[in-house]
């Protein structure tokens, strides 16, 4: 249905759109999480490292690698800070990031460096296809260096 005010036309939206949204998004998320998975990129990897690294989770449970990669963080690229709710920074795509205190990896790093797992929060359209919200990177999991 379509209402003309004031020279607008708005677009109500009824239970079957809304559904349908519903269900694209869910779709959408469910592609997102596949595409992370492991489709033989570890093979060399050593078996206990990879099981390790599959018991890795935020403060929140939530598992850093069952839906994303990891990205391997120079020095230079995160360090500590002292704000309400972050106390790291990280630096990805030139971009300085705010690490939340929520996922914050607290088991022990064997590894001694940096890595961060990220995911992209959706971008939102408007029924013309213009971008409303861009999309923006979230961090998901962060587990600090050794000297973190």
């Amino acid at each position: 249905m379509m209402i003309k005010a004031a020279g607008l036309i708005c677009r109500t939206w009824n239970s079957a759109a809304i559904s349908t949204w519903l269900v694209l998004s869910f779709l959408l998320v469910f592609i997102a999480v596949g595409s992370a998975a492991d489709r033989g990129q570890y093979g060399k990897v050593d078996p206990r490292t990879k099981a390790w690294f599959d018991t890795l989770s935020s403060r929140h449970g939530t598992s850093c690698c069952a839906t994303a990669d990891g990205v391997v963080l120079l020095d230079v690229d995160w360090g500590p800070q002292n704000k309400v709710g972050s106390h790291y920074w990280v630096k990805l795509h030139g971009t300085k990031f705010d690490v939340p205190d929520d996922a914050l990896v607290t088991k022990e790093n064997k590894l001694g460096i940096a890595v961060v797992w990220t995911y992209v929060f959706f971008e939102v359209r408007d029924l013309e296809g213009n971008v409303t919200h861009p999309g923006r990177l979230r961090i998901r999991c962060f587990m600090p260096g050794a000297e973190g």
